[in-house]
């Protein structure tokens, strides 16, 4: 019989992969890309480094994540951001 994921279990696995990317970040924003490592990582997410692996193949894996994770906003501004722009320059 196959292996069926859950509500439960799909769920874990998004707050797994939101923990991992907020440690990243973190440690990003303290040390920079190159001091990142998949073991201090897994640390401050609170999770082992194999499982880390699971989600993310590889430190260049991750750091691509991360580094779209903290630019999504930038890259997506929100409505509400894009309308305040064009209210702002009207007033100008």
């Amino acid at each position: 019989m196959a292996y069926r994921a859950t509500a439960n279990t799909e769920q874990r696995k998004q707050q797994v992969h939101a923990s991992i990317l907020k440690a990243g970040k973190a440690l990003v924003s303290e040390a920079g890309f190159r001091a990142l490592s998949m073991a201090a990582v897994a640390e401050r997410a609170g999770i082992a480094t194999g499982t880390l692996y699971r989600y993310f193949s590889s430190k260049t894996a991750l750091c691509v994540a991360i580094f779209a994770h903290a630019t999504e906003h930038e890259i997506h501004p929100s409505p509400a951001a894009g309308a305040h722009r064009i209210e702002g320059s009207r007033r100008q």
